[in-house]
């Protein structure tokens, strides 16, 4: 019987079944379900170990979409966050993307992958982050962008961060928002087969992440709504129904695009979790 990692509660919603997660769940038998008790989303049954070895084989090998083609991933918001005099880790850094930028900026940062292809054992180290010896002076900042959703133990991780971060450290996590305005403004039927990932373990909002927290009364969080996409993105997935690879940015209406979507209407495509250690 599946029951909820958080509570262990055995009654569920089915959100979505094999054949609507995408790639079909790869033929294996899973579901998003969500918890009727915590309403946490995840899936479910578990990866178990064998089935990750298949898993991520084949996650270089398959696009998201016909035709997809490697973007950079930029998050500018970080310097916003960070500082020049901070010792900075990047957890699941992949290619570096925003670590090299900000290195090249003057910020101090150093990441972890656990893909050994994308390590160039300088700035960016083979580890996972429980396999990352934990530093003597530890970090001033932790920042990890679309991970947290593929953690298999939140709480695990979430000790880690504490474990590794100086007294009045930060950390930023950035992630996928349930509350998605393709889903929940717009109920974008072709969005959602897209929308359902087989690599994500859990399915987060701002509630079900503030409940997580909890647990931790040490750690003070805020949860900010951030929406990445603009108006062209969504106006594709509404005329058209499908992904692309361009997604332009039309200054000024795109801002005032976002403000409303965030503000107004309390949805985005992304979350981002700030937080704080305090002894």
């Amino acid at each position: 019987m599946d029951k909820c990692f958080y509570c262990q509660n055995d009654v569920f919603s089915i959100i979505a079944n094999k054949e609507q997660i995408r790639f079909g769940c790869y033929g294996f038998e899973k579901n998003i379900l969500k918890c009727l008790r915590w309403g946490l989303v995840q899936l479910l049954p578990r990866w178990i170990d064998d089935e990750l070895k298949i898993l991520y084989a084949k996650y270089s090998q398959k696009r998201d979409f016909p035709g997809a083609r490697p973007k950079q991933t930029i998050s500018s918001y970080l310097t916003k966050y960070l500082k020049k005099s901070d010792s900075i880790l990047e957890v699941g850094c992949s290619f570096g993307d925003n670590l090299k930028r900000l290195n090249k900026k003057g910020y101090k940062i150093i990441g972890i992958d656990k893909d050994p292809t994308v390590c160039d054992r300088k700035d960016i180290l083979n580890y996972d982050y429980k396999d990352f010896p934990l530093q003597k002076d530890r970090f001033d900042c932790i920042y990890a962008i679309q991970v947290f959703e593929h953690i298999s133990d939140p709480y695990e991780f979430i000790e880690w961060l504490y474990a590794s971060l100086k007294e009045k450290g930060r950390f930023l996590l950035e992630l996928p928002n349930i509350d998605d305005p393709l889903l929940k403004l717009y109920k974008v039927n072709n969005f959602r087969k897209f929308y359902w990932y087989p690599y994500h373990l859990f399915f987060y909002d701002g509630k079900t992440l503030n409940n997580i927290f909890k647990k931790f009364p040490k750690i003070k969080i805020k949860v900010r709504l951030l929406q990445r996409y603009g108006l062209i993105n969504h106006l594709r997935w509404l005329i058209f129904g499908r992904p692309g690879n361009f997604n332009w940015n039309i200054p000024v209406l795109d801002d005032v695009y976002k403000f409303i979507i965030t503000r107004v209407f309390k949805v985005s495509d992304t979350l981002l979790v700030i937080g704080e250690k305090n002894e």
